[in-house]
C-alpha cells in the first residue's frame, strides 16, 4: 500500500471510532427520552410510534432502564 492508502485507511478508521462513540451516546440519550416521555405521560404506544418501534421494545426498554 502507498503511503497515501495507509493515511486514508487510518483516516476511515478514526471516522469509523467516532461513529462508534456517536452511537453509544445517542442510545443512551434516546433511553432518556424515552424516560422523560413516560415521565411527562406519554404511552408506550406513543412513543413507539415516534421512534418506529413497537410498543413492546418501548415497555422493555422501560423496565429495563427503570421507570417501570
Amino acid at each position: 500500500m502507498s503511503d497515501s492508502t495507509d493515511a486514508r485507511k487510518g483516516i476511515a478508521l478514526d471516522y469509523l471510532t467516532k461513529v462508534a462513540d456517536d452511537l453509544t451516546r445517542a442510545a443512551a440519550l434516546r433511553i432518556q427520552y424515552v424516560l422523560n416521555a413516560r415521565r411527562y405521560g406519554a404511552t408506550n404506544q406513543e412513543i413507539g410510534d415516534a421512534l418506529g418501534i413497537t410498543e413492546t421494545a418501548v415497555r422493555r426498554m422501560v423496565t429495563r432502564h427503570g421507570d417501570a
